[in-house]
Order: structure tokens, then sequence, then C-alpha cells
């Protein structure tokens, strides 16, 4: 019986089929316009978004650089504490490099530890380094710095400016 209900068709129950629901001609697209609309506001989003990253990426290189100069003070500092010897940061703003004298390289053991500012990641000026009457720091035996002094980092409008200074050999930067 029940394969007989199932099998029924409408016009054997008596009932009339309902007619399809209109279906318009429109097929369910975007038209031209909408299209147009959908990139104009894309296009000026993107106008404004792409100089903001630009302008957060320079910030950034220019942050990474002055924490990596503050970081590297402060281990040449501690360098010179646990071994008890003078150890010396030496800036060359000719090369956008600094030179940690006699400390071995982190990533190579038996390399010079030198840090080159205008390299990936940090694609930075060396602007300047300023201690005492020349562009070097000496940390002595027991943590004191030589001088106190500057170093001006610049990556294209931005500018950070470590400070090192000369009576606790704590370094800092600004400008961000």
């Amino acid at each position: 019986m029940l394969m007989r209900i199932l099998a029924r068709t409408p016009d054997q129950t008596g009932q009339r089929m309902k007619p399809a629901s209109r279906i318009s001609n429109r097929s369910p697209a975007f038209t031209l316009v909408e299209m147009l609309t959908v990139c104009a506001i894309i296009a000026l989003l993107a106008s404004m978004a792409i100089p903001r990253f630009g302008n957060s990426l320079t910030r950034a290189r220019a942050d990474a650089a002055a924490r990596r100069v503050v970081g590297d003070l402060d281990f040449a500092r501690q360098r010179a504490l646990v071994v008890g010897s003078p150890r010396a940061v030496s800036f060359d703003p000719s090369t956008d490099t600094y030179t940690l004298t006699g400390i071995a390289h982190i990533d190579h053991p038996e390399a010079t530890y030198v840090v080159n500012l205008s390299a990936i990641p940090y694609e930075t000026d060396l602007n300047g380094a300023v201690f005492g009457s020349g562009a070097q720091v000496t940390f002595d035996a027991y943590g004191i710095p030589s001088d106190g002094g500057t170093v001006t980092i610049k990556a294209g409008a931005e500018t950070r400016v470590v400070t090192l200074d000369a009576q606790t050999g704590e370094a800092t930067y600004s400008g961000g």
C-alpha cells in the first residue's frame, strides 16, 4: 500500500501541481556596475593602507635596529663583567656597522662579532656614534663605560637615538 501511495502522481491524487516558481531570466551573477563599484572601493582602501604599511615597516626597522644596538651594548657590558676584562664596541658610520671587540659572533664562534645595520632585517643607516671624542666605547671590568654617548640610526624618515649613560652603562633608545 505504501508503494501505491508513493507511486501516485499528482494527477492520480486529484491535486493540481503548483506551478513552478517564477524564475527570472536573470542569472545569480553580479552586474558590471556592481563589480566596478566593488573594485573602486577596494582600490580606495588600498590607496589608504599601502602608505601606512610602508611607514609602519620603516618604523619597525628603525626600532629593531635601535633595540639591537641597545642589546649589544648591554651584551658587551655583561661580557666585560663576566670575564673581568675590558670589552669595546666600535661604530663605523661609513659602513653602517659596529664591532664588539674581543667577543665571538653568536652564530659563528670563529668570527668577530660584527653587526651590519644596512643589511636585512634592519636596512637602516648608522648616521653617527659619539662617545667622548670618538666612535668607540669601552666597558671596564666592572661594566662601567669609558664615556657616555649616543648612536643615531635612521631608516627613511624615522630616526632613533640610542643613549649610553656614562655612570651606569645603561643603554636606552628614543625617537619611536
